[in-house]
Order: C-alpha cells, then sequence, then structure tokens
C-alpha cells in the first residue's frame, strides 16, 4: 500500500528530529467484521443489529459515535477485549464488531466463518528514517515492496496473526 506520509518533526526541548516515514507495510485500523453470508457490509447496515465492541478500545469509540447518529443500533460493549468481543460474534451473540485488524485477523484464524466486511479507519504501520535520508527513505520502500510482491507479509500474516 503505498500512501504518501510526509516528513514531520518531533520537538522536545532537547532536540528537534525530523523523520520521512516509509510506505505503510501493515493498516492496523479498526475492522468491521462480521460471519461469513452476513447481509453487513457497511455502518448503516447496524440498524437492528447487535455491534460489539472491545471496552475502551478504538472500536468502543467509533460504535457509540455511530450509535449516536444511529439510535436503533443494539450497542454491546460489555467485552473486556476485542478478542471476547469476537468470540462472541463467532458464538453468533453479536451481528457484527469493530476491532483493530491485529485482533480482527488473529481471530480470523481461530475462526474461519469470520471475514472482513468493510475497513472503517487507516492506522498505517511506517518505518521512520531521517528526513535528509531520501536514498535511505527509496531503498526502504523498494526493500518493503520486494518482500510485498514476494507474498512475505501474507506469510507473516499467517505466522503471526493466529491464536497461540
Amino acid at each position: 500500500m503505498q500512501i504518501p506520509i510526509p516528513a514531520q518533526c518531533v520537538e522536545r526541548s532537547w532536540t528537534t528530529w525530523c523523520a520521512a516515514f516509509s510506505d505503510a507495510y501493515l493498516n492496523a485500523g479498526q475492522l468491521m467484521m462480521t460471519r461469513s453470508g452476513s447481509s453487513i457490509k457497511r455502518p448503516e447496515d447496524f440498524v437492528g443489529k447487535r455491534v460489539g465492541a472491545g471496552t475502551g478500545t478504538e472500536g468502543d469509540t467509533i460504535l457509540r459515535d455511530l450509535a449516536r447518529s444511529m439510535p436503533r443500533i443494539n450497542v454491546h460493549v460489555e467485552y473486556e477485549t476485542s478478542a471476547e468481543a469476537l468470540a462472541a460474534l463467532a458464538r453468533g451473540e453479536l451481528d457484527v464488531v469493530i476491532a483493530d485488524a491485529v485482533a480482527a485477523l488473529s481471530a480470523q484464524f481461530q475462526y474461519p466463518h469470520l471475514e472482513v466486511a468493510q475497513a472503517l479507519s487507516f492506522d498505517p504501520y511506517v518505518l521512520a528514517v531521517p528526513a535528509e535520508a531520501y536514498q535511505l527513505a527509496a531503498e526502504v520502500n523498494q526493500a518493503l515492496s520486494e518482500m510485498r510482491d514476494d507474498g512475505y507479509f501474507d506469510r507473516a500474516n499467517r505466522k503471526w496473526f493466529r491464536p497461540q
């Protein structure tokens, strides 16, 4: 995924450090998870549905914001973690869960009948390099591109985003 992320500077009392950022190698944003075959494909489909998220997560915040504009959503945020909410989805206790990509991808290995209905946010994982190191930034992006083309990230996802 190549989305330009501009260089940014961080100022501290003792120094200023400017960085450029690589292309994203993982989107850790919030995802809508449903059971396979669900008719729920977008937030507008939440009306009258049981929608869950882990308490205090970004998914919880998104869900509560959506519920303010769509009061007929049946909100369930009694789950301590996204993993607990996803397990409830797998058991059929919920119709949809909003969870971060890491929790969602992990849940798909444990519960193969779960699927991503839609991405709700983009939270990129990137590498930072000194802003003036433009050649290094280009080489990092080239390496990430080669890794993506080679299927490395798909293999890593299968290895690491599965239940222990």
